[in-house]
């Protein structure tokens, strides 16, 4: 027993240092409400259910569509398009699925055929897609290693021990449970307000509250580091979208 301190104090070090990886590429990408685009929400809530129609279609992870969605709101971030060009923010959301996809996936589909047909009002040719790729992939200043929701509840759930348990099945449908919570709520523009560890706290909570694996509300909130305001907002805004 006493080996193991020494292991232990370790574990938890290379936990916090993690934390800390987390929260200083969160404040390098998180835009917050500062993100814009001109007409309003819709052309953003209408290209972000195109990635995840395109999404399903494919059968591609949560982390894929989350992932491009990240994208595509760091590169909408303080940008203003034209409200006579609404087909650049689909145009965006095709390259940031493309990008996505080509960073989870083992399999990504051609340009062309990505954009499937009915699921969207505008065909772009493929090197128009790419011209759009390079474009955002230099806005983003090539950190595609975007830190999302998922990544914290990926460090939350191994340092609660939800991921070395005896219950895999309850532990797997509680991952299940919160993907499937910020896919429903992501094309919503208050997804925007939230940093992805507030998201990430408040969806654990609220997935824990609604039938997953238990949660200690305090203990979440405590090691994810996030304010207990903002994700009683945040659950409120989960409970509101996921009962639409």
């Amino acid at each position: 027993a006493l080996l193991l301190l020494p292991l232990l104090k370790q574990d938890l070090m290379w936990d916090d240092e993690e934390l800390q990886t987390l929260f200083s590429k969160q404040e390098e990408s998180f835009a917050g409400e500062t993100a814009a685009v001109s007409g309003g929400d819709l052309p953003r809530k209408e290209a972000v259910e195109w990635v995840l129609r395109i999404n399903s279609h494919y059968g591609f992870s949560a982390s894929t569509a989350i992932l491009a969605v990240s994208y595509l709101d760091r590169f909408l971030s303080g940008r203003s398009f034209q409200k006579e060009k609404p087909w650049m923010v689909q145009l965006a959301a095709v390259a940031c699925l493309s990008l996505a996809a080509k960073v989870e996936e083992t399999y990504v589909p051609l340009l062309l055929d990505l954009q499937v047909e009915g699921a969207t009002k505008y065909a772009f040719e493929a090197k128009t897609i790419q011209r759009m790729e390079l474009l955002i992939l230099s806005s983003l200043k090539w950190r595609m290693n975007s830190v999302t929701p998922l990544s914290f509840i990926d460090h939350g759930m191994r340092r609660l021990g939800l991921k070395n348990s005896n219950d895999d099945n309850l532990n797997w449908e509680f991952l299940r449970r919160c993907e499937n919570l910020l896919l429903i709520i992501i094309s919503d523009s208050r997804f925007r307000r939230y940093s992805p560890s507030v998201l990430a706290g408040a969806t654990m909570i609220y997935a824990s509250g609604n039938g997953g694996a238990a949660v200690d509300e305090c203990q979440v909130i405590s090691m994810l580091r996030i304010s207990i305001e903002e994700v009683k907002q945040c659950c409120n805004f989960l409970s509101e979208t996921s009962a639409k």
